[in-house]
């Protein structure tokens, strides 16, 4: 398995990064600039999928603010250049079906976000950018990765929880970190990524 690298990212980690990962049609890649409308775009989608159902707190209104005009300007046009970060998009044939955000943060690489189009789902394909992840933390020297999760989505934990992640703390989950919604965020760690990291 192998990367293309990141357009901007040019300290000695990218030698360690292989090239590209590519499976048939389906390929990985960091994304850049070129990628912000397409991220937004995909973010709204994917969060409309997995949780608007359950979540009616997540409307139009509410992922517009999340993750539209003022998130492209504001926040991913600055993150997507930003060495801490580091954004990862699935695609099918060109088409964008997915994406992943890591932080780099001081002892572990944090796991944002990990989302795929639900009619991508149980191919494999998660599992791929799951391993894209570590091999990125890897290459920032991270071995540690922490993320968060809805505790009501069973889905999503097991994926984890097979990837090495343990359960942690609940939390009340505040929207815009503010607004109480009544639901909660668990913390998952992985404290050691290498035995899970299946390809090379």
């Amino acid at each position: 398995m192998s990367l293309s690298t990141r357009n901007n990212y040019t300290s000695s980690t990218t030698a360690s990064i292989p090239t590209r990962i590519k499976t048939n049609n389906i390929s990985f890649r960091f994304a850049g600039v070129q990628d912000i409308e397409n991220i937004s775009t995909l973010a709204i989608e994917t969060y409309k999928q997995t949780y608007s159902a359950a979540l009616p707190y997540y409307t139009d209104e509410v992922l517009e603010q999340l993750f539209g005009q003022s998130f492209r300007e504001n926040v991913l046009s600055k993150e997507i250049n930003d060495a801490r970060y580091q954004y990862i998009i699935c695609e099918d044939n060109g088409k964008m079906i997915g994406y992943s955000k890591l932080e780099f943060k001081k002892d572990s690489a944090y796991l944002d976000k990990l989302y795929l189009l639900n009619e991508y789902q149980g191919k494999g394909y998660g599992q791929s950018l799951m391993q894209a992840c570590f091999q990125s933390a890897i290459a920032h020297k991270f071995t540690t990765m922490t993320l968060n999760v809805w505790p009501e989505n069973k889905k999503a934990i097991n994926f984890y929880s097979k990837n090495g992640f343990q359960s942690g703390k609940v939390s009340e989950f505040f929207l815009f970190g503010k607004i109480p919604t009544g639901q909660s965020d668990m913390e998952m760690t992985c404290e050691d990524i290498r035995p899970y990291i299946t390809c090379s």
